[in-house]
């Protein structure tokens, strides 16, 4: 039994001790996922890291592939979850990375497309037009960036396409659409199973951005249940579009919004524009909420 206890202390003396993990701050906010590695080069937790900081993060289980915005980034699968190099996206899109050796906690301020959208307004503006799948991708971001900020989850299966006129008539609608939705559901329309933005090549950025954040408001209230209230879901997918330009400062007028929409779908439009000047986007998802059908 003495030799057990000797052993044992010796053991406690010469192995290295297990180190907490760092406190890790995202953008000033605790990070609430998992954490792994070094404080000089941590892995975190995918899914909560592009929550707070933007962007579509899809995940394969089979194959171990990940996407963010449709473009591959690696990854490393522990235990089920993704993880990513905070440091490695950092130094690809934009930030620092801080660590604190006196308090054992780690800094991170990541890329924030709706500051930088700002900032860049001017370059963003003199686009004549969206005609590649690049800048498609960066208007994307950008336009999710500002809603996820307001507060839509828009984690649901949905693919972007910058589309020509036939792409978007051949998916159902017509031809001088600037931008179309579709969406199939889960047996007994429980929800979205997958889902297509389909946005018309050739456009100013801010109509693209429009035609983004207008496919994701309407998908958004499908989600709620409330693809039955079709002047509803369009009316919200106004607002979707009003908001986000108005986000980024552009010249956005209530008056002159949503014309070529139905007279019922721009009525809703309105009320939602009335709830956000009371009280912001939160009030506008939350009456969304009390209208949604109890499951």
């Amino acid at each position: 039994m003495r030799l057990s206890i000797l052993v044992w202390l010796l053991l406690a003396w010469t192995l290295p001790a297990l180190a907490a993990p760092p406190e890790v701050f995202l953008n000033n906010k605790p990070f609430p996922g998992a954490v792994s590695g070094p404080t000089t080069d941590l892995m975190l937790e995918a899914e909560p890291f592009f929550k707070m900081v933007g962007g579509q993060f899809r995940l394969d289980a089979e194959t171990g592939q990940a996407s963010l915005d449709g473009e591959p980034i690696p990854v490393t699968v522990l235990g089920g979850r993704a993880f990513v190099r905070a440091r490695h996206i950092v130094e690809k899109v934009g930030g620092r990375y801080n660590v604190n050796q006196a308090l054992g906690s780690v800094d991170i301020y990541a890329f924030d497309p709706v500051e930088a959208a700002r900032k860049a307004m001017v370059r963003i503006l003199s686009m004549k037009s969206i005609d590649n799948d690049l800048d498609f991708r960066v208007m994307a971001g950008v336009t999710r960036g500002i809603m996820t900020r307001s507060g839509f989850d828009l984690e649901f299966p949905v693919e972007l396409q910058l589309a020509t006129p036939e792409e978007i008539a051949a998916a159902g609608g017509s031809r001088d659409l600037t931008a179309l939705t579709r969406c199939t559901y889960h047996p007994g329309g429980t929800g979205i199973a997958n889902a297509r933005v389909l946005v018309r090549k050739g456009q100013h950025p801010l109509s693209v951005m429009n035609g983004l954040a207008c496919g994701w408001g309407s998908l958004y209230a499908t989600r709620l249940g409330l693809q039955k209230r079709e002047d509803l879901t369009m009316g919200l997918g106004l607002w979707s579009g009003y908001h986000v330009l108005a986000q980024l400062g552009a010249p956005v007028r209530p008056e002159s919004w949503g014309l070529k929409q139905k007279p019922a779908e721009r009525a809703e439009f309105r009320k939602f524009l009335e709830i956000d000047e009371q009280g912001g986007p939160e009030a506008v998802l939350n009456a969304l909420r009390q209208m949604a059908p109890k499951l």
